[in-house]
């Protein structure tokens, strides 16, 4: 009697290039030649925790519990029989198998299979359940290559290729489909040039394309031990149509744990980056830097409410604890309470802690409450990425909704605030557009409304930061970012918010503390990465802005901003040919791109006026060598929006710092950099 068992398995498929010719030429050196090729797979599937499961012919088929792991034994594999002269093509799958008498079937296998003959010489292709679980590891570079439907295969599959490097040191080969063009367009090269005019206002704002010294991402001043990262808890309903319900509860809790000094929280936006993604806990806390997790599962079916909740060791799996609850939705407040709770009190003495947990919901209607979820999930999670009128809407009224039930209810007035906000910049920026003034006033008045029923919320407090920066109010701006990071000090938005501030000002210094700080909180945060890369890349510090930008590649190999700002920072470095191949996997990515980007700039440009555009034509003509032409523009506007930090540190402007209109240009920069600097430059409020 047979015993067939089900799991889920990485499938790894090797073939050896040009067998067959070989075998029809020389049998003997195809022999021993396969010989070869069973010892070193057999050798490095074991060491790298894989399981051999047979041979067929010259291919080999095996088997791994992590993805990593059949990763790197694939660029193992290729390194160790190239030295030997066998060339390998690999395939990897991550699916449902079936083993049954020492044999295995199902899914996976088949897969991997047809994965591998698409695949050149000494190249390993894999799908996008693989490349999802390796975009961020270090040494491991993937590339979207085409989404192609295979044989026996029931639905298209994405194709990615890999390469591994054993330094960690990731070289991007690109390879598509489409061929390249050879050379930017001069459209496109004011286009990327221009960004240096724009700082962060376009990817911060208009995010056009869709979406200090130390780089250093080390917790070393941190017990891993006492490191916890909150996934999103799972959505159980039948109709899988509580997303929103699971994303609030982990958000409550993560929040709650932020007040815990004696904890490392992970932050949302790196923990809820694998809410899509088959990765394992073991590698979500490498990846992380943490050796606590805590995940559930949420079910709402009409009043009652079933929560579980499960806190593992992510180094080895165990269950350090797990708890239900299955209570009336009225109680979930306490419930976001006593889970928040139980975790502190499995991890630090409760003692110690226990009373700094507290309630930052308020006292809401729970109807009210799950409303305010619901229109925070669709702002956020659907309009900011679709920017459609109808998930506005919808948004809109969910709010409203939540609004209407319990009006002393603060937050659904600041996420209505918020999406008005978003959609102002998105839809009625210039001042021509009739609707501006319009929803201006209505983010005013409802992030007042939530102020004053609620000032101790460092959301509501960034969320006024961000209003007033957007109608020039500079100093209220300031002081909001400032109160929401004191209120939360362990929110990487918070701190990103005031970064941004301090780098549109100049201040890169004390920007990098603020920006480094959340990048420690949130590992994974490609915005936070994207920050710094720009204010290395004022302060010439080339290098650490290539690395931040390559780290946001990573992190997630199809983020368009991320080669938008590599092909920039390319192309002040004078190589010419990285910056075309940034561009142009941008344009692979999203062809809409060559008549979008401009659009999206001249829309910043006209609303700072003539003095933008100058700028704009001094940095082009700096780049094409044109130094003459650069001093006339200087001399014609002394009123330049750079600002002394850039016209002091980078590169770009060697080739004039001696002339006088430029010394005159800088002396001047300084002043304003003082005077900022005396204003918004004292960051004692962080206590670091």
């Amino acid at each position: 009697m047979s015993n067939a068992t089900r799991q889920l398995t990485v499938i790894m498929f090797t073939d050896v290039v040009g067998f067959t010719a070989l075998m029809g030429s020389d049998e003997h050196k195809a022999m021993s030649l396969l010989k070869t090729n069973r010892e070193i797979h057999k050798r490095i599937i074991k060491k790298h925790q894989g399981k051999w499961l047979k041979e067929m012919g010259d291919g080999t088929l095996a088997s791994f519990h992590a993805v990593t792991d059949a990763v790197y034994c694939a660029g193992a594999l290729i390194n160790a029989c190239n030295e030997k002269g066998i060339d390998l093509r690999i395939g990897i799958h991550s699916g449902d198998v079936i083993e049954e008498d020492g044999d295995i079937f199902g899914d996976g296998v088949n897969v991997a299979s047809r994965l591998e003959p698409l695949a050149s010489p000494n190249q390993i292709m894999v799908s996008a359940p693989i490349h999802r679980n390796i975009k961020n590891k270090s040494g491991i570079t993937s590339t979207f290559i085409e989404e192609k439907q295979l044989k026996n295969v029931d639905e298209p599959v994405r194709i990615y290729s890999v390469e591994v490097t054993e330094s960690g040191e990731v070289q991007r080969s690109y390879s598509t489909t489409k061929r390249p063009n050879p050379f930017l367009t001069k459209q496109m090269l004011i286009g990327v040039i221009a960004v240096l005019i724009v700082i962060l206002a376009i990817s911060m704002f208009f995010n056009p394309l869709g979406e200090g010294e130390s780089t250093s991402d080390s917790i070393e001043n941190y017990d891993i031990k006492k490191s916890i990262a909150v996934l999103p808890f799972k959505d159980m309903s039948p109709d899988q149509d509580q997303e929103y319900l699971g994303d609030g509860i982990a958000e409550d809790i993560i929040n709650k744990l932020t007040k815990i000094s004696d904890l490392k929280i992970i932050g949302r936006t790196s923990s809820f980056s694998f809410k899509t993604k088959e990765t394992d806990l073991k590698t979500i806390g490498e990846m992380l830097g943490v050796e606590t997790i805590l995940e559930g599962s949420v079910q709402k079916s009409g009043n009652q409410l079933r929560i579980t909740a499960q806190l593992i060791n992510a180094v080895d799996g165990f269950h350090i604890w797990s708890e239900q609850f299955n209570r009336e939705f009225s109680d979930v407040f306490s419930i976001q309470d006593e889970l928040a709770q139980l975790v502190v009190s499995k991890m630090l003495d409760v003692s110690a802690s226990e009373n700094k947990i507290s309630n930052i919901n308020e006292s809401a209607e729970p109807e009210a409450y799950e409303y305010f979820l619901k229109g925070k999930y669709i702002s956020e999670s659907i309009f900011q990425m679709s920017f459609e009128i109808k998930d506005f809407k919808l948004a809109e009224n969910m709010f409203r909704k939540a609004i209407k039930l319990d009006p002393n209810f603060a937050l659904p007035h600041a996420g209505l605030a918020d999406l008005y906000n978003t959609y102002q910049k998105a839809y009625a920026y210039e001042d021509s557009n009739l609707e501006k003034q319009k929803y201006i006033d209505n983010q005013i008045e409802e992030i007042e409304i939530a102020y004053g029923l609620n000032p101790q919320n460092d959301y509501i407090s960034r969320v006024m930061g961000w209003i007033y920066y957007n109608i020039e109010k500079f100093d209220a701006a300031y002081e909001n970012f400032e109160n929401s990071v004191q209120l939360n000090p362990n929110d990487s938005w918070n701190l990103l918010a005031l970064s941004h501030f301090l780098t549109n000002d100049g201040l890169y210094e004390e920007a990098l503390v603020a920006i480094n700080r959340s990048i420690d909180i949130d590992p994974i945060f490609i915005a936070a990465y994207n920050i710094r890369g720009i204010i290395n890349m004022h302060l010439g510090k080339y290098d650490l802005a290539l690395k931040d930008f390559q780290k946001t590649i990573e992190i997630d190999s199809e983020n368009l901003n991320s080669y938008y700002w590599s092909s920039v920072l390319y192309e002040l470095m004078h190589d010419k040919h990285n910056s075309q191949k940034m561009w142009e996997i941008l344009k692979f990515l999203n062809p809409e791109v060559e008549s979008k980007l401009p659009i999206k700039i001249n829309i910043f440009l006209s609303n700072k006026g003539k003095e933008a555009f100058d700028e704009y034509y001094i940095i082009n003509a700096l780049l094409e060598s044109k130094y003459q032409d650069a001093i006339e523009l200087l001399k014609k506007n002394k009123k330049l929006l750079f600002n002394y930090q850039m016209l002091n540190k980078m590169p770009l402007f060697n080739p004039i710092r001696d002339e006088k209109i430029f010394i005159e240009l800088v002396e001047n920069k300084k002043s304003e950099y003082i005077t900022l600097k005396t204003k918004y430059g004292n960051l004692d409020f962080l206590d670091l």
